[in-house]
């Protein structure tokens, strides 16, 4: 039998690599924090660790003690870390210093795993020239507009100097799918009747849905490559079909309101300056601004279809209507 270990178990995508380990028969390991949720994780089959990603001592001594329990982890499913911060700092100390901790320690194993997966983001990548629509493609120069997109590229570069340790980088654009609280806000408020945008600019956007995320990261932690995926369904989708599949789905009419850049980028800088001294980062600051507003992110992912054998089970109307449902059978609608 196989035996992954999932970090950042707990959360929308993290739970659902759990879901797909064990389909398929593999030792499903759940890292988590003291803190953290169990909601998702089932209570049968899943071995529960709470480790402490941030001290690297501390940690050294529980991955020994892990691995003298349950015996060699085959994969490492890096997927710890966080999106949204009050302070920029954070973003390194989580998403960089725990992926340097973890992949620190398993390198200087033995036995080391067959293979590391990082779950890192098309932020870090950037995104695309907005004048050609191109999709972006693996090879591209990164250039992170976000301090998110940032860290994230810093936590690939460092596991890329690891030499011949076995790293497979995914790198997701936008994740749908039950249990995301994200996309449920927008949701919500096509429910209410109100559909707002950023700005009257052409926006081109990839989606994938969790599950076929999902799905690719196992697929490719026992069949992939020392290289990086880009993670999408395939398919390219200007912004406004999002708001259209989900009237449909939801079966509401709404008052679309277009929010003006310009206008919109003074008051999130004013907001941000005032934070400043306190030491806070607001939800909606200026790189993050700049991030969701870019009109380019559209991604080539043939690559991770074409080496995980796989080809996606929803695309954006079938996935958005399959998301719709999970909301309102757990009253989150």
């Amino acid at each position: 039998m196989k035996r992954v270990l999932i970090t950042g178990a707990s959360g929308f995508i993290g739970s659902h690599l759990i879901d797909q380990a064990l389909k398929l028969g593999w030792e499903t390991i759940a890292v988590l924090r003291k803190t953290s949720s169990r909601e998702w994780i089932p209570s049968e089959n899943v071995h529960v660790e709470l480790l402490d990603l941030e001290d690297p001592a501390a940690l050294s001594l529980q991955m020994n003690a892990l691995i003298e329990k349950y015996g060699r982890i085959n994969y490492v499913i890096h997927n710890a870390g966080i999106t949204h911060a009050k302070r920029k700092e954070a973003f390194v100390r989580v998403n960089v210093e725990t992926t340097r901790n973890l992949a620190g320690i398993l390198a200087a194993q033995q036995q080391p795993p067959d293979r590391f997966v990082l779950i890192s983001s098309l932020a870090a990548m950037g995104p695309g020239d907005p004048s050609t629509y191109q999709p972006i493609q693996v090879d591209f120069r990164p250039q992170p507009v976000s301090a998110y997109g940032r860290s994230k590229l810093m936590a690939e570069q460092y596991l890329e100097s690891l030499g011949a340790f076995p790293v497979t980088i995914i790198r997701p654009t936008a994740v749908y799918g039950p249990r995301d609280r994200d996309f449920l806000q927008f949701f919500r408020m096509i429910a209410g009747g109100f559909e707002p945008a950023l700005g009257w600019h052409r926006q081109m956007i990839s989606m994938i849905h969790v599950e076929d995320l999902a799905a690719s990261v196992l697929h490719l932690a026992d069949k992939g490559r020392n290289t990086i995926y880009l993670a999408s369904d395939g398919q390219f989708y200007d912004k406004m079909v999002l708001g259209a599949i989900i009237r449909k789905a939801l079966g509401r009419t709404t008052f679309r309101i277009s929010f003006p850049l310009t206008p919109l980028k003074a008051a999130v800088g004013i907001n941000e300056f005032i934070q400043r001294p306190f030491g806070r980062m607001p939800f909606l600051n200026l790189d993050k601004l700049k991030e969701i507003s870019s009109a380019n992110w559209l991604c080539d992912s043939s690559e991770l279809w074409n080496d995980s054998g796989q080809k996606p089970t929803y695309l954006l109307e079938e996935g958005l209507i399959h998301t719709a449902e999970w909301y309102r059978k757990m009253g989150w609608l």
